[in-house]
């Protein structure tokens, strides 16, 4: 968290913004995979013809 404040006082560059934009697209990826794995789940817990 100290890196994140200290680095978020200066002016970003072309290459800090395109790793934050990969770091945000990995996490919003991340939490989909997430979500449709417990999804899969529910399904073969409740039955296939459920979902």
């Amino acid at each position: 968290m100290l890196v994140f404040t200290l680095t978020a006082c200066e002016e970003q560059g072309p290459a800090e913004r395109t790793g934050e934009i990969i770091d945000n697209a990995a996490e919003k990826t991340g939490e989909a995979i997430e979500e449709g794995a417990e999804k899969t789940e529910e399904c073969f817990e409740d039955g296939v013809n459920n979902c």
